[in-house]
C-alpha cells in the first residue's frame, strides 16, 4: 500500500492536492459533480453500449450551517472528483470511501483503475 504522500510525490494523484486532502493511508477526492442515474445502460451481446442517462443534483445551503451540499434521495448516483490520476505501469488504484461516508449510508462503488490508466479527473459510483 502507498501512503497519501507517496501518492502525491510520484504523480498517481494528480491535480489540485492540499496539505489537507493528504491523508495517512491515501488523498481525500474533492467532489465537483454530482449525477443521479435516470435509467439503467446495458451491453447488448451484439451492438452498442447503451449508456445511463444522467441529470445534474444541484446543491443546496444547509439551513444549520450555511454549507453547500448535494442532498441525495437513495438512488445511484454518477460522482467526478475535483482529481485525475497518472497510474505507473506497475500499479492499479482502488477508490475506497472514508468510514464517515459509510456511517451516513454511502456505499462508493470502484472498478480497478488500471496500471498505465490516466484521467484528469476521477469518477466512481455511489
Amino acid at each position: 500500500m502507498i501512503t497519501g504522500q507517496e501518492l502525491q510525490e510520484q504523480g498517481i494523484i494528480t491535480g489540485n492536492i492540499d496539505e489537507g486532502n493528504i491523508a495517512q493511508h491515501g488523498i481525500d477526492l474533492n467532489v465537483t459533480r454530482i449525477q443521479r442515474m435516470l435509467e439503467v445502460g446495458f451491453i447488448p451481446k451484439v451492438g452498442k453500449t447503451r449508456l445511463v442517462k444522467y441529470a445534474d443534483v444541484e446543491k443546496s445551503k444547509d439551513s444549520e450551517s450555511g454549507v453547500e451540499l448535494w442532498h441525495l434521495e437513495p438512488g445511484a448516483y454518477n460522482v467526478d472528483f475535483e482529481q485525475g490520476c497518472k497510474i505507473p505501469n506497475d500499479k492499479m488504484l482502488l477508490l475506497r470511501q472514508r468510514s464517515s461516508l459509510l456511517r451516513n449510508g454511502t456505499i462508493l462503488h470502484s472498478s480497478v483503475f488500471d496500471a498505465g490508466f490516466e484521467t484528469e479527473h476521477i469518477g466512481s459510483v455511489i
